[in-house]
């Protein structure tokens, strides 16, 4: 993977797939945003030598029954690179529609592990959003059935990257905040993870450093120097988790966001603060240091007044959820990513700790 960074480094991306000669280009976008960006000219102008179809017709968590048209696209139109540009749930679809399946049952085999991934379209990703990490993962989100599903190739891999903080000046104090969220959890829960890795480590620590100083500035008064700093953080803690996966904050955080809607950072974030306890005997002492804590009770404090002053609220109940609904919190859990967690309490221990916790904020 090639990745360019640093304000500007978009046109350097451009000019790589500039270079490539290819001569049909699907760029996948958001709706409004990209619309509002003013990215669209400027992609027409740099990749002049290609013809580019755009793509945006799906919604913020990617359906399985919204790829048909995506892949219609690419075999009518013969496409031969995609170039996805928006946030996670955009570089997600730019993901799945880079594997070419012939029909859409094919497409549910390979989401149900039934048939292997082979050969994919070259995918060039630029993030608008300092959060997911997608263009740093061999990971695709794609939710089928009602259930959340993760594919996972190295073949998902992107063939470029440009992180470029310009890109994300222009989101509002609530989505940067939950992208800045998201990408502070997926580095904590890289670093705790049963499967971190010294490497994944390395990358964790980075993203910690680079983001926990600059999250409440880029929220509320955002700078060229806080923007860098949560884009690169934010891309590093994609290759972390790119190595060593997420824990229970993520696997508690799909119920709020598919029944609920709650946005998938601000789901995340409200339990992450919950895990440094839940997890306190399990967590290397080096991540209390990074958090600038000394204990796990500490941590959670930290976070959630975070959380207060970046303006996400973390009560369940004050969300609209009732606390009879907690139970189905705990039985939609993903199982994959709660066995990658350092500790595995009972879902019967889990749900009193949900409750005693939450019905009291």
């Amino acid at each position: 993977m090639i990745t360019f960074s640093g304000a500007g480094s978009l046109k350097q991306l451009l000019a790589e797939i500039r270079n490539q000669k290819y001569r049909k280009i699907l760029v996948v976008t958001g709706k409004t945003s990209f619309k509002q960006s003013g990215l669209k000219d400027k992609i027409i102008s740099e990749l002049q030598s290609s013809e580019l179809v755009f793509f945006s017709d799906f919604s913020p968590n990617v359906k399985f029954e919204e790829t048909g048209k995506g892949y219609h696209t690419i075999k009518s139109s013969g496409i031969e690179a995609i170039l996805a540009i928006g946030g996670g749930s955009v570089i997600d679809m730019a993901k799945t529609l880079s594997l070419r399946p012939k029909t859409d049952e094919e497409l549910r085999q390979i989401i149900l592990g039934q048939i292997k991934i082979n050969e994919t379209l070259p995918l060039f990703c630029a993030p608008t959003t300092a959060g997911s990490g997608s263009e740093a993962t061999h990971f695709a989100v794609i939710y089928m059935d009602g259930q959340k599903y993760s594919l996972a190739h190295e073949k998902l891999l992107p063939d470029g990257v440009a992180i470029d903080p310009e890109l994300s000046s222009s989101m509002p104090p609530y989505l940067t905040a939950c992208s800045g969220f998201d990408a502070l959890s997926q580095a904590i829960e890289s670093y705790w993870a049963k499967g971190a890795t010294k490497e994944s480590r390395e990358y964790a620590s980075k993203a910690i450093s680079m983001i926990l100083p600059y999250l409440e500035k880029a929220v509320l008064n955002p700078d060229q120097e806080s923007k860098e700093s949560m884009a690169m953080g934010a891309h590093y803690a994609g290759k972390a988790i790119n190595i060593s996966k997420t824990t229970a904050p993520h696997a508690f955080s799909y119920y709020l966001t598919t029944k609920y809607h709650i946005p998938h950072g601000h789901a995340v974030a409200i339990f992450t603060g919950l895990f440094f306890k839940i997890n306190k005997e399990a967590v290397p002492s080096r991540l209390y240091e990074l958090m600038n804590c000394k204990t796990a009770e500490e941590c959670c404090d930290l976070w959630y007044e975070k959380m207060k002053r970046c303006g996400l609220e973390y009560s369940i109940n004050k969300l609209g959820i009732p606390e009879s609904v907690y139970g189905r919190i705990v039985e939609y859990v993903n199982l994959e990513r709660l066995k990658n967690n350092p500790v595995n309490p009972d879902k019967k221990i889990l749900l009193t700790i949900l409750t005693q916790f939450f019905g009291s904020v």
